[in-house]
């Protein structure tokens, strides 16, 4: 993230202190039971590295479908962002060939 700071204005104080307000938020919230079916998807690197870090990437208990793309969270978007993208591809495609969603 700091490597990326200058293309996104900048860390100041107001907005480390926002970051740091909104995971708050974040962690006082539960999701409720889904209906619908969840496809979660998440790098299979940590981006955290060394002896002293534990694997730092997401999970999720309720009921889902796993895909794992190469990559961590910061190039999940980025220099992975082909094999992300395949994910929604092959959950878009209806089932037997089709050409896709809304077809």
């Amino acid at each position: 993230m700091l490597d990326r700071e200058d293309r996104f204005v900048g860390f100041s104080a107001p907005r480390l202190a926002a970051m740091s307000r909104h995971s708050e938020l974040i962690l006082d919230r539960s999701p409720r039971a889904l209906t619908a079916p969840v496809l979660f998807v998440r790098p299979a690197e940590s981006f955290a590295s060394g002896a002293a870090t534990d694997d730092r990437r997401a999970t999720w208990d309720a009921e889902h479908t796993p895909r794992e793309v190469p990559g961590n969270d910061f190039t999940l978007l980025e220099e992975s962002a082909t094999a992300t993208a395949a994910v929604e591809e092959r959950l878009a495609a209806p089932p037997g060939g089709g050409s896709g969603a809304g077809t």
